[in-house]
């Protein structure tokens, strides 16, 4: 049979996106692992907490992804003709899914990069003037992890009805 171009270029589009996805974690992780090298705040522990939740979330985004994809491939049994349906079928669902995800990381991400840009230069001015205002606008105006734990449920959701 031949390939299948829709199913590569959708698949290639998620795919697209889950590096982006890995990248904003490594991001996330450089952010944390700065805020450990100065002085302990209470505001530094909410925003490690929150980064952490936010990784594991934006990971697991990426592991439902994957799961869903490998699900679609069938098993051993399943004709290629088949599969390349099922494939298609999935990867137009999730590629929306995925578009919405690139949207919350294009989002975190600028806020992620001015935290880490100034981490990098002055952890007084961090820890004065920078972090209770960077926590309240991560959880009162961003809310990226309820964001990506909605993108979550709704992904799977959409695929259990696809499904059903």
């Amino acid at each position: 049979m031949l390939h299948n171009l829709d199913e590569e270029e959708q698949v290639k589009g998620i795919l697209t996106v889950l590096d982006h996805n890995l990248n904003v974690v490594i991001k996330i992780n450089e952010a944390i692992s700065r805020l450990t090298e100065k002085r302990v705040t209470l505001e530094e522990k909410m925003i490690r907490i929150y980064f952490h939740k936010f990784a594991a979330s934006l990971v697991r985004c990426g592991a439902c992804f994957h799961d869903l994809l490998a699900e679609a491939y069938g098993d051993s049994s399943t004709r290629h003709e088949q599969k390349t349906q099922m494939i298609v079928e999935r990867a137009t669902v999730l590629l929306s899914h995925a578009n919405r995800l690139d949207e919350l990381l294009r989002a975190s991400e600028l806020i992620i990069d001015d935290l880490i840009k100034i981490l990098r230069y002055d952890l007084n001015f961090l820890e004065q003037y920078y972090e209770y205002g960077f926590y309240n606008k991560l959880t009162n105006e961003c809310d990226f992890l309820n964001r990506s734990q909605d993108l979550l449920e709704s992904i799977a959701t959409s695929i259990q009805s696809d499904i059903a």
